[in-house]
This record gives C-alpha cells, structure tokens and sequence, in this order.
C-alpha cells in the first residue's frame, strides 16, 4: 500500500499551505476538497514543483456519510494514510434564530461528524501500522464566547476537546494527535484585500498561511498536543475574551456586529 498523506480542506488556504509542506518534505498527499477547479490546479502544482505522488478527491464533507466514502476511497485504492489532517472547515457569522438549519447540520456535520469519524476510522488503521500522526485545526474561538459565530465557537471547542482526549488514548499506540488552534490567519476567510491582509501580516495580528503550516507541522511530528499560532499580541486577548463578563459581551455586541456584517458562510 502507498503511504499518503490525507489533508481535507487541501484546495486552497491553510489546506493547501499543509499540503505543500508536507510534499516539501517528501509526502505524497490525498487532497481533499469540495472545490473541484481549485483541487485539480493544486494537485497538479504540488506535483509539479516538489516530485511527490498527489491524488484527489472531490467530496463535500459538509454530508454526514462523507467520511465512511473518504475511508472507503482510500481503501478501494490502496493508499496507507499515515498522516491525517481535518482542516475542512467553515464560517459564517449570524444570529442563530436567522441561521438555516441547512446551516446548522453543516457546520456540524463539517467540523464534529466528519473529523470525529475521520479520526476513528483512520486511528484504527493507523494502530494496525504500528504508528501515524493525527492533526485537528480547531481555532481560537474554541476558548471565546462571542456571540454571532455561537455555532463556530462551540464546534471548534468540540474539537479541541475531542483532540486532546484522543491524544490520550492513542499515546500508547505510537500515534500522535495534534491540536491546532489559529487566530487570524491570511487566507480568504474574511475576504480582506491583499493589501490589508498584508498590512495586518507586518503589524502582527495575522499569520501568514505558510508559516502556519511549516510551524503546525513541525509540531505534529515532535508528537506535541496542542499548538497555538497566534502572533503574540493576540494572546491576551483569548485570556480577555473567554473571561468576559456578560455585561460586556451584550454591550460589545451591536460594534461586533458592525465590524463582523459582511463575513458570511465563508469557506476555509
């Protein structure tokens, strides 16, 4: 069986980041993704410019069977997935009793069923090889409690969680589980103009995909828990922000949703 590296979320952003890093470093990766024009251009870029194997699959993970058909693809074509990355994720910032329940049941299909089943089928196999390493991008706003993106806190508080328990069980199987936990990083989430992304890369409150991934997978394979890439002025304020008093929340409310009201169901 050929050994890949599986990366959801591949296409473009922090997935895609992951991906060329680990080709850097001589992985052939399985990529992931629901967006079928970007998937094909990355594949083949990676190919092309580090010499490993790329394969892809096109799929909405946002579908509660999805992972069983990921697992069974990977079956079906003999890859050994020693490597697994659930970064597939989404965003959008809304009052909950204005949300869909389409909505709804994918961001919790997206960052809870499909990572939690990813992670069970794969860790069996990976158990059964005697090793393998297991990385989870959760978020900062898993420590927050921030109205408007109440659905996007909680499912990446899940993760965080549903990590760090996992690190536990398969410790003694030689498979390790890191969690990562991103403030802002430079991708297309918050539909910033390059300009401004650039602006906020040198003032230190946004981090650049690339030196994300290089960073997170650095600490995957130094078996560490958990890693959290926030630029150093950001990390007072998780502490602030997940200790705020109700008061402030509600009065912080109608200034976040003017900052926050053109971010909406933006894909990672």
């Amino acid at each position: 069986m050929n050994k890949y590296a599986l990366v959801t979320g591949a296409s473009s952003g922090i997935g895609f980041a992951l991906s060329k890093r680990l080709a850097e470093l001589g992985h052939n990766i399985l990529l992931v993704s629901n967006q079928q024009e970007r998937l094909q251009t990355a594949a083949d870029e990676i190919k092309q410019t580090f010499g490993v194997e790329t394969a892809k699959l096109f799929i909405d993970l946002a579908r509660q069977d999805a992972a069983q058909e990921v697992f069974d693809f990977c079956q079906n074509n003999n890859f050994n997935i020693d490597i697994l990355i659930n970064n597939a994720g989404m965003f959008f910032f809304k009052n909950i009793y204005q949300t869909d329940l389409s909505q709804i049941n994918k961001i919790l299909n997206l960052h809870v069923i499909t990572p939690s089943l990813l992670c069970k089928l794969f860790a069996a196999k990976m158990r059964e090889n005697g090793s393998g390493y297991i990385m989870n991008i959760s978020s900062i706003a898993a420590y927050m409690k921030l109205p408007y993106i109440t659905f996007y806190g909680a499912t990446k508080a899940f993760l965080k969680n549903f990590s760090r328990g996992l690190y536990e069980e398969l410790c003694p199987h030689n498979i390790s589980v890191t969690t990562v936990c991103p403030g802002a990083v430079g991708t297309d989430l918050y539909d910033l103009s390059d300009k401004n992304k650039q602006l906020g890369v040198k003032i230190g409150i946004i981090i650049p995909p690339e030196k994300l991934a290089k960073k997170a997978i650095d600490k995957m394979f130094k078996h560490k828990r958990q890693y959290i890439p926030t630029p150093i002025v950001n990390r007072p304020a998780i502490w602030l922000t997940a200790n705020l008093p109700h008061r402030l929340i509600q009065a912080s409310q109608k200034k976040i949703n003017k900052i926050m009201k053109n971010i909406y169901e933006r894909k990672i």
